[in-house]
């Protein structure tokens, strides 16, 4: 089952990636592929565990790559939800959530795994802090009757809970 997850979102991101490169103006195809392929990536990395299974002597650098994808997914999907709804994301919280993003994966790139794995803790938190964000904005898009702002809310209403379970778990 994960690897027909995984193989799924990662073709669908691919095919995302694909559109942008056919209409490189819009950019939300562009962020919502790389996103779609750090998850698909990620889901090899977590439940089964297929790649620690397979590489168990790369343990270390199987646990940057995992916690990368998580570190890097976060403001990535900031970064597509602006590209969708430009006039409601302030400025200053998309660049203030790409440095953090960038400054937790450079403290996985350069650290050992008892001090980065102390780490994604504090950084379920931020994503939790941008997940509620991009609802109120979604929600806000959705009163002024924005183009997609309602399916949009929807699926990310769902994405929600996912995220909220797996923190829980």
């Amino acid at each position: 089952i994960e690897f027909f997850l995984f193989g799924s979102i990662f073709f669908i991101g691919i095919y995302h990636l694909g559109l942008y490169s056919l209409r490189s103006k819009d950019k939300s195809p562009l962020y919502f592929g790389i996103y779609l392929c750090l998850v698909a990536l990620r889901i090899l990395m977590s439940g089964e565990r297929f790649l620690y299974q397979t590489f168990p002597e790369s343990w270390e650098l199987l646990r940057k790559f995992e916690l990368l994808t998580f570190y890097i997914a976060v403001p990535v999907f900031l970064l597509f939800f602006n590209a969708l709804f430009s006039n409601y994301v302030a400025k200053r919280f998309l660049k203030g959530s790409v440095i953090v993003g960038m400054l937790f994966s450079l403290v996985v790139i350069f650290t050992e795994p008892r001090i980065f794995s102390e780490t994604a803790k504090t950084y379920q938190l931020f994503l939790l802090i941008n997940a509620l964000y991009i609802i109120i904005l979604s929600v806000i898009s959705c009163y002024h009757r924005q183009q997609g702002s309602l399916i949009f809310l929807s699926g990310f209403a769902i994405l929600f809970l996912t995220m909220i379970n797996d923190i829980l778990f």
